[in-house]
């Protein structure tokens, strides 16, 4: 008995490419030695696409061709694309017909979406106190490109007193800058017209602001004749974000660099340390609290003296914005019990 026997060789030649736009992985193979073959009832060609997420297996499509047909199928895949993928064409019994790798090509465009945006830690325009001892700043790690001009009212001793601030922050990556000027306060009121430079510099940041910490030291210079002495202001802030809220702690001090008879009297030294929270019940609102507190070094005679306040207020506004705050205090020496201030200012996009 003789049973003639015909061998041949099947295989395929497979080719496969990632797809960025599409995000596919298109995959095309063309059979060999399968001329006269049912490929879908005897072969059962399967792709399987080895892709990070898992293997994939998909089930080709046959157009006619020369070896027994040409099949082709495009596997979507979830996430980034992948840098490499391995392709395999296996039969109805697991049995490899062929392999690709599959790359995406280098000169690919790849579509930049926008850039990160990095949730605002504290606010824009905070209050400072109708004072040149307890006008500690509230300041995060990172300036926010925001420019401000403000009025603070109070009532102190019986007197009613109002101050204008102008004042603007901004910066390019890590490096902050501000600048505040303060006019005289009506009445018969010493309070701290002065014009602040500052440097900030932010020393870490981690995912979309979830946490910061950064450096600044600012120098107070007498705006007028009789104006406080010039001060330097070294400081610290540590801050961070949560989902519609921000924390902000900022702890500094305040040095005296000058003695002179002729300008209002500060301490030579002093120390501060804001604390607060922001919440956004929507994008276009930020409500916040804070507490400062202050520990004022001797002047003349005056023994070293604690002092603390409260704040609440509010901004509202996208790019231009308005904000009001009021802070109260149970001291009365070196700032009036209530000072209410309304600013309105514009953010950089």
């Amino acid at each position: 008995l003789v049973v003639p026997v015909r061998v041949r060789e099947t295989g395929a030649t497979v080719d496969a490419r990632v797809d960025r736009g599409a995000r596919v992985v298109a995959v095309t193979a063309a059979l060999r030695g399968l001329d006269d073959v049912d490929v879908g009832a005897a072969v059962k060609p399967v792709v399987r696409v080895h892709l990070p997420s898992g293997v994939v297996t998909a089930t080709p499509t046959l157009a006619a061709g020369p070896g027994g047909g040409v099949l082709s199928v495009s596997v979507p895949f979830a996430g980034d694309p992948p840098a490499h993928v391995r392709v395999d064409l296996v039969d109805g019994r697991g049995f490899v017909l062929g392999s690709s790798d599959a790359a995406p090509p280098e000169d690919e465009a790849v579509p930049e979406g926008p850039p990160p945006r990095f949730p605002p830690i504290g606010v824009s325009a905070p209050l400072l106190s109708l004072s040149r001892l307890v006008d500690a700043p509230w300041s995060s790690p990172t300036a926010p490109g925001a420019f401000a001009t403000s009025v603070v009212a109070d009532r102190h001793a019986g007197t009613s007193s109002v101050q204008g601030v102008v004042r603007g922050t901004g910066g390019v990556g890590r490096v902050g800058f501000d600048a505040s000027l303060a006019t005289s306060a009506t009445g018969e009121r010493t309070a701290d017209d002065a014009a602040w430079l500052g440097l900030r510099v932010r020393t870490m940041r981690l995912g979309l602001s979830e946490l910061e910490h950064g450096v600044s030291v600012r120098v107070g210079l007498p705006a007028t004749p009789t104006g406080a002495a010039t001060r330097i202001e070294p400081s610290t802030s540590l801050g961070g974000v949560s989902g519609h809220a921000s924390w902000l702690v900022t702890a500094g001090a305040r040095l005296r660099a000058e003695d002179t008879e002729t300008r209002a009297p500060v301490p030579a030294a002093q120390g501060f340390v804001t604390a607060g929270g922001t919440y956004e019940p929507t994008p276009l609102v930020r409500g916040y609290a804070l507490v400062d507190a202050h520990v004022l070094g001797k002047q003349a005679d005056d023994p070293t003296r604690g002092r603390a306040g409260v704040t609440v207020g509010a901004e509202a506004g996208a790019r231009v914005f308005g904000g009001l705050a009021a802070r109260v205090s149970p001291w009365s020496d070196v700032a009036a019990p209530v000072s209410v201030q309304l600013a309105i200012g514009y953010r950089a996009p």
